[in-house]
């Protein structure tokens, strides 16, 4: 069976130029509008448990790997399998995580700003 991945390359070698031609701005603010609307699936249950007091902020949960990590398992088990509590699929939550993750990481002056501001670990 032929790697779709490396089919996808060849097609796409020596037409670099045709495709940037053709490239249509407005494409990213549809990503980016997609894109959050996946989202605020996975992440609005969260929310609302932030809400009750049932979970820290995302800014300091150090659960985002593990969780990450969960979900894919869930996926591999059932690709089409959607999260219990937020009702986002599977690979969206994985997203979810890998950002939060990836924020946390990039901003460590912001999550030392957190821990303050949200009084954790006092």
């Amino acid at each position: 069976m032929a790697d779709p991945y490396l089919s996808q390359q060849i097609l796409t070698e020596g037409r670099e130029e045709e495709v940037n031609e053709k490239y249509d701005p407005s494409e990213q603010d549809e990503i980016e509008k997609e894109f959050i609307k996946l989202l605020r699936t996975a992440t609005k249950d969260g929310a609302a448990k932030r809400m009750k007091g049932e979970k820290i902020s995302w800014k300091v949960d150090g659960s985002h790997n593990a969780a990450r990590r969960r979900h894919e398992a869930r996926y591999e088990l059932n690709p089409s399998g959607r999260d219990s509590d937020s009702n986002a699929h599977h690979l969206v939550a994985v997203a979810w995580r890998a950002l939060a993750q990836a924020w946390q990481e990039t901003h460590p002056d912001e999550v030392k700003e957190a821990w303050r501001q949200y009084g954790y670990g006092a």
